[in-house]
């Protein structure tokens, strides 16, 4: 299945989510997103029964039922998810949330104080026509 041009947002932060999409819209991105408050609820929606392949998943790592590293993990181990970009979003400054993202072969780490700048270079590298 060919990846549908939407962006899966994983995040339990409603204000953040809505920054999220607010600086999309901003940044020229025709893209919509689709947004769920965490893991779980994301891998519901990537299962084959869920029939979502977003052309980028941005992950939060902190969330409930099921967090950004466990999805990350279950996104990676998906032959069908395996040129999806996936970045994680988060608050985290820990250098361990970081190591533990890039060996999970991350696209990117967008952290959400600097949210224009790290979404803008997220938007080129999945969707390069917009840029």
């Amino acid at each position: 299945m060919a990846p549908t041009g939407c962006i899966l947002l994983a995040d339990d932060d409603r204000v953040d989510a809505k920054a999220f999409v607010r600086a999309v819209g901003r940044l020229a991105s025709a893209a919509p997103v689709t947004v769920v408050r965490d893991g779980a609820e994301a891998w519901e929606l990537l299962s084959p029964a869920g029939g979502m392949h977003p052309a980028m998943i941005v992950l939060d790592i902190n969330m409930p039922r099921m967090n950004g590293l466990e999805l990350l993990r279950r996104i990676r181990d998906d032959a069908r998810f395996a040129r999806t970009p996936v970045f994680v979003m988060t608050t985290s400054d820990d250098e361990g949330d970081r190591l533990d993202a890039l060996e999970l072969n991350v696209a990117g780490y967008i952290v959400k104080s600097r949210l224009d700048d790290g979404l803008g270079r997220a938007l080129d590298l999945a969707f390069p026509v917009l840029a």
